[in-house]
C-alpha cells in the first residue's frame, strides 16, 4: 500500500487497525490456530458431534477436550491451552509506548495541517493514551491543549493546560501554555486568571529573542491589554460555550409512582391467564406484569395491569452492561459522556475517562454490580483481544456482562447456593426450557439473576454462529483469567468437566463453567442488545457509540406496529413509554427494527428471522402492511354506533355522527402543525410533550390502524421526546466529519 497517497484520517485508521484490530492480535491469531487444528484431530465429523450438545456447558467441554487432546497432553492447568500466559508477553504489543504515542502525534499534526479537526483530535488523544513517560505525555497534552483552544473548547483546553504545567516541559512550551490559558480564560471572562497567565507567559517568553517567542510575546501583550480593557468595561456577561454535551436524566421512578398512586384500579388478575406475580423493580407501581405467551417462540412478555394513556412511562431501567469501543477517543468509558479531553487509563492505552471520579469508580471493585462500566478485568492491554471480532457487537458487551459479577456471587448463582439457594441454576448448564419456566420472584435489574434469565435462542442457531461463539467464549474466559478473575483450569480441579451441584460447590470456579456462562451471554447479547446513540441537533443526524443490554426491557416482544417505544438517556438509562392508549391486560410491544412502513413484509420477516430467529406474526405482517397501506383516507370508528367508516365530510354513513371526523380534522389542522412548530427549537419542553400526548389521546380512539395520521404524529412525538431526553452534543465543527461518513 502506498502510504504517501493516504490522508491523515486514513493513516490514523490503518495504524490503529494494525495495533488494535482483533484480527491482528497475536493472542487471537494463536488461539484460532490452536482451536482450528485441534477439532479435526479428535473427529473428522466433529461438527455433527458438536451440534449434538444440548447445553452451552456441553459445547464448551467438547472444544476444551479437543484442545486438551491436541496441545495439552503433557502440560498442566491453563498451559494445556497452548497459549502465551504471561502479562509481559501480552503487554509487549499492547501496552503504553512512547514510540506509538509519537506516531499518533505526527498523524495528529498532519490532520491539523489538512484541516481535519476530528481526525486530529482522535490521533492526539491516542497519543495521550499511549504516552508512558511524563515528557511524552506533556508533549501530547500540549498539542491537544492547542487543538482544543483552536476548536473553542476552552474549558477542556484549560484542564489539559493545567496538567501540562505540572509535568516536565521546555520553558518555551510552558510559556506557550500560559499564553493559551490566558486566551481561554479571557474568552470565559475569567479576567483574574487570564491576566495571571498572560503575565507568566510574558515573563517566560521574554527571556528568548527568537522570532517565535517574540510573536507569542506580542500575542500575550495584546491579550493582556484586551483583558484589562474588558474588565474595566465590566464585560462580565455569562460565557456560553459553543460546544455542549447535553445529558438528560430519565424520569424518576419514585415520582412516577407518586403520580400513579391515585390512578385507575388494576385489571382483574383472574381474567388474565399465564401471568406471573414477579416483582419488577424497574416498573412503577406494578403497572406491568410478566406473562407467559404460551409458546417457546414468544416466551415471556409483559402486559399492562391497568389502563394507560399515551406517553405514560411504564418502565425505567439502568443498563446491566455497556460496550464502548469504536468511539473510545470521544466517550468516557465509565459514564459514556462525550468528552474531547479524556483522562487516559493509567495501566493501558485503550480507554479514557471524563473525570478523575469516573476513572476511580471504574477501578473500584464492588460486592454488587453498580452503575457504569468497570475497567478491572479488561485492562492491562487486553482490550483489543477481548473484542475478538469487531463485526460481532455482542462479544464485548457479553464479556462486560460477566466481568462485573463478583466471583462469589457468580458461583452461588451457578450452584444455587447462598442468596440463590433453591434456585433452578444457570441456563448455560440446564438449558432454557428448565430455567425459563419461572422468572425470579423479584426481577431486580441490578442482580445477576435478571440478566441470566434472558433468551439466548441456542436451539435455533444452525448457521455456524454457535460454533464460532463457543470458540469466542473459551478465549474470553482465558482473557478473564489473565486479568485476574479467579478460576481453575483442567487438572487444577476434579470437576472441570462436571456439571455444577449445590451439594458440592467449589471454592474457586472451574474455567469451563465461566466459559459456558460467557457462551450463554454472547448468544443472549446477540439478540438482546440495544444501540446507544448521540444526536447532533445542529446537523440533524445521529451516530451509534455504544451497545447496552437491559434485563427487563429485553423481555418485551416485537411488533412491526409497536405500541410502546424505548428512549435512552444519560449513562444509558432507558425508559419505556406508551405510544397509544392501552387497556388493562394489553401486551406491550416494541419494534426491534424500523416500523412496517419502511420495508415490505417479506423484507421485515427475513431481517427478523436472520437476527432474532423468529417468524414475525404481528398484525402488520399478518395483514401485509407496508408504506402503501398508509395511502388513502383514514378509517374511523364511530363512537355513537360503533361502526367503522372511511373518512368523509358527511361523517358516519350509518348514524350521521360527525364526532370522529371533527376530532380528526382538529388533530390534523391544529395539533400536527403545532408539533412541527415545537420542533423548530433545539429543545422542547415537557409541557409541549404533554400537549402531544393529550392531543393523541383525544383522537386515537377514533382512528383505525394502519393510519397515516397516527404515524405522522408518532414520528413528531418521538422527535419531541428525543429533543428532551436524547444524548445530544452541539459540536459546530463536526459537520464535515459526519457528512463524509453518512
Amino acid at each position: 500500500m502506498d502510504l504517501d497517497h493516504l490522508d491523515a484520517e486514513d493513516l490514523v485508521q490503518k495504524f490503529t487497525e494494525s495495533l488494535e484490530s482483533p484480527t491482528n492480535q497475536p493472542l487471537v491469531i494463536q488461539f484460532k490456530s490452536i482451536i482450528n487444528n485441534a477439532l479435526p484431530i479428535i473427529e473428522s465429523h466433529w461438527k455433527e458431534e458438536f451440534f449434538k450438545a444440548r447445553t452451552d456447558f456441553q459445547r464448551v467441554c467438547y472444544l476444551l477436550k479437543a484442545i486438551e487432546s491436541s496441545t495439552g497432553k503433557y502440560k498442566r492447568g491453563v498451559d494445556k491451552l497452548g497459549l502465551s500466559t504471561t502479562r509481559e508477553e501480552l503487554l509487549s504489543g499492547n501496552g503504553k509506548s512512547d514510540g506509538i504515542s509519537r506516531r499518533y502525534y505526527s498523524y495528529g499534526n498532519l490532520a491539523m495541517m489538512e484541516g481535519d479537526r476530528n481526525s486530529s483530535l482522535a490521533a492526539i488523544t491516542k497519543s495521550v493514551f499511549y504516552a508512558t513517560s511524563p515528557k511524552q505525555l506533556a508533549r501530547a497534552l500540549t498539542q491537544r491543549c492547542k487543538l482544543l483552544h483552536q476548536n473553542e473548547l476552552y474549558d477542556e483546553a484549560i484542564e489539559d493546560g493545567l496538567k501540562v504545567l505540572k509535568l516536565l516541559s521546555p520553558q518555551t512550551e510552558i510559556g506557550n501554555i500560559h499564553l493559551i490559558l490566558g486566551h481561554c480564560n479571557l474568552k470565559k471572562k475569567m479576567f483574574t486568571e487570564s491576566k495571571s497567565h498572560y503575565i507568566q507567559a510574558l515573563a517566560i517568553l521574554g527571556r528568548d529573542n527568537s522570532a517565535g517567542d517574540l510573536q507569542m510575546c506580542m500575542d500575550a501583550e495584546k491579550g493582556l491589554k484586551q483583558c484589562i480593557c474588558e474588565e474595566n468595561n465590566n464585560g462580565r456577561h455569562p460565557y456560553e460555550p459553543l460546544w455542549r454535551c447535553l445529558r438528560s436524566k430519565a424520569p424518576d421512578l419514585n415520582e412516577i409512582e407518586m403520580k400513579m398512586a391515585s390512578s385507575a384500579s388494576e385489571a382483574n388478575k383472574s381474567e388474565s391467564l399465564n401471568t406471573k406475580d414477579s416483582k419488577l423493580l424497574s416498573v412503577p407501581n406494578n403497572i406491568l406484569r410478566l406473562k407467559y405467551s404460551g409458546s417457546a417462540e414468544c416466551g415471556w412478555t409483559m402486559e399492562v395491569t391497568r389502563n394507560v394513556s399515551t406517553g405514560d412511562v411504564l418502565l425505567v431501567e439502568k443498563p446491566w452492561a455497556m460496550g464502548v469501543w469504536k468511539e473510545r477517543t470521544k466517550y468516557c468509558y465509565y459514564c459514556c459522556k462525550r468528552c474531547h479531553n479524556l483522562i487516559p487509563c493509567s495501566n493501558c492505552p485503550h480507554v479514557g475517562f471524563c473525570s478523575e471520579e469516573c476513572k476511580r469508580s471504574s477501578k473500584e471493585a464492588a460486592e454488587l454490580p453498580e452503575d457504569g462500566n468497570k475497567h478491572i478485568y479488561n485492562c492491562q492491554g487486553l482490550c483489543p483481544a477481548i473484542i475478538f471480532d469487531e463485526s460481532v457487537e455482542s462479544i464485548h458487551t457479553a464479556y462486560n456482562c460477566l466481568a462485573k459479577v463478583p466471583p462469589r456471587r457468580l458461583l452461588d448463582y451457578i450452584c444455587s447456593t447462598g442468596p440463590y439457594a433453591g434456585g433452578r441454576g444457570h441456563q448455560a448448564f440446564k438449558g432454557a426450557e428448565e430455567i425459563r419456566l419461572d422468572p425470579p420472584s423479584v426481577f431486580d435489574p441490578s442482580d445477576y439473576s435478571s440478566i441470566a434469565f434472558l433468551s439466548a435462542c441456542s436451539e435455533k442457531r444452525q448457521d455456524g454462529t454457535l460454533e464460532y461463539f463457543t470458540k469466542a467464549a473459551i478465549f474470553l474466559a482465558f482473557c478473564l483469567y489473565l486479568e485476574g478473575y479467579p478460576m481453575k483450569w483442567f487438572d487444577e480441579t476434579d470437576i472441570f468437566f462436571c456439571d455444577p451441584s449445590s451439594s458440592d460447590s467449589p471454592e474457586i470456579i472451574p474455567a469451563s463453567w465461566i466459559a459456558a456462562c460467557l457462551l450463554y451471554h454472547i448468544q443472549a447479547m446477540d439478540i438482546n442488545y440495544f444501540g446507544v446513540t448521540e444526536s447532533f441537533p445542529n446537523l440533524s443526524c445521529t451516530e451509534e457509540f455504544a451497545t447496552s443490554v437491559y434485563p427487563t426491557i429485553s423481555l418485551i416482544n416485537h411488533s412491526c406496529n409497536p405500541n410502546v417505544s424505548v428512549q435512552c438517556t444519560d449513562k444509558g438509562v432507558a425508559f419505556i413509554h406508551a405510544l397509544q392508549p392501552l387497556r388493562a391486560g394489553s401486551e406491550i410491544l416494541l419494534s426491534y427494527k424500523l416500523p412496517f412502513y419502511y420495508n415490505s413484509t417479506q423484507d421485515r420477516r427475513a431481517s427478523l428471522q436472520s437476527q432474532y430467529y423468529f417468524n414475525c406474526e404481528c398484525v402488520a405482517c399478518v395483514n401485509d402492511w407496508s408504506k402503501s397501506s398508509l395511502g388513502g383516507p383514514e378509517r374511523l370508528l364511530c363512537h355513537n354506533c360503533m361502526k367503522v367508516f372511511v373518512e368523509s365530510k358527511e361523517g358516519c354513513p350509518v348514524c350521521n355522527s360527525h364526532e370522529a371526523v371533527w376530532m380528526l380534522r382538529q388533530f390534523r389542522d391544529e395539533v400536527i402543525p403545532n408539533l412541527k412548530r415545537f420542533l423548530l427549537k433545539d429543545i422542547c419542553s415537557l409541557e409541549e410533550l404533554k400537549y402531544a400526548t393529550t392531543g393523541a389521546d383525544s383522537v386515537l380512539p377514533f382512528v383505525q390502524q394502519p393510519s397515516s395520521i397516527y404515524y405522522q404524529w408518532k414520528d413528531l412525538y418521538i422527535d419531541i421526546l428525543g429533543s428532551i431526553y436524547d444524548n445530544r452534543t452541539i459540536e459546530p465543527w463536526a459537520a464535515d466529519d459526519i457528512s463524509e461518513s453518512s
